[in-house]
């Protein structure tokens, strides 16, 4: 499988077969527990779904958009057009998110030692992609890629950078990319073990895969959050793979951030 079908949208079907969207493993699912569910950001019902957990790997799926029937790209599209969530800004506040995002670069570039002047980055699911411009003040070409790209449309005019590239699903399967960004992504995915290997498939000796994910908690249970998550899930998924792994947590704010190299062998 290639990174652009594993990207591709499909529909979840995990309640059926009980298999893990992320270890890959089947039969594997087990109910978890009933858990609050904020339907949508217009809507703010809260139903109650029944969370599933992966005895293998221990990844939680929520399955309330298989079970109401939401269609995963339709949904998926709906959230991105929120404006008060995603939405390039302008002025002083397109510079002043520059520089909180490049903050989040050198985080990874000091605890890493890693000198990013000669690499490529691509980032996926980049939303209005201020990392990525961010990133062309230190890497030397960046690739971009969104379900829906006029935002990156908008934010590449105000940036202005030769060495940004927004890349369509039809160019997915060409990059060749050192290091990777995926913040707050595979746990959108339909298909996230899959869309990791293909990930890890398409970087060098050396290279880097970089992402956030939630934790589960209340607030970041909705249809849209379809796989959560956890330090145990992706030692598992890593199990037997030529990487290194470190793992930060801010518990403040319920995510954990993971930076993933490849080791030459």
């Amino acid at each position: 499988m290639s990174l652009s079908s594993s990207l591709s949208s499909h529909e979840p079907n995990y309640l059926s077969s009980r298999s893990c969207g992320f270890c890959l493993e089947l039969g594997t699912l087990e109910p978890w527990g009933e858990y609050p569910c904020v339907i949508s950001n217009s809507n703010p019902e809260v139903a109650f779904t029944n969370l599933q957990i992966c005895r293998v790997c221990t990844a939680i799926y929520n399955p309330t958009t298989e079970e109401l029937g939401i269609p995963n790209r339709t949904g998926q599209t709906q959230w991105l057009d929120d404006i008060g969530l995603y939405k390039v800004p302008r002025g002083r506040k397109f510079l002043r998110s520059l520089r909180d995002h490049s903050n989040i670069l050198d985080f990874i570039f000091s605890a890493k030692q890693i000198n990013p002047a000669a690499l490529t980055l691509f980032e996926f699911g980049a939303g209005t992609g201020m990392l990525s411009a961010a990133a062309t003040g230190h890497f030397s070409k960046v690739l971009v890629h969104d379900l829906t790209d006029h935002r990156l449309q908008e934010m590449r005019e105000r940036l202005g950078k030769p060495n940004l590239f927004i890349v369509g699903d039809d160019g997915l399967d060409t990059i060749n990319p050192d290091f990777v960004v995926a913040w707050h992504v595979f746990e959108h995915l339909v298909s996230p073990g899959q869309v990791f290997n293909e990930v890890l498939n398409t970087l060098p000796p050396n290279g880097m895969l970089y992402f956030q994910v939630p934790l589960l908690s209340r607030e970041f249970v909705y249809p849209n959050h379809i796989f959560f998550l956890n330090e145990y899930a992706i030692r598992q998924v890593c199990e037997g793979k030529a990487v290194d792994l470190s793992f930060y947590y801010d518990h403040s704010l319920a995510v954990l951030t993971c930076f993933i190299q490849k080791v030459p062998q």
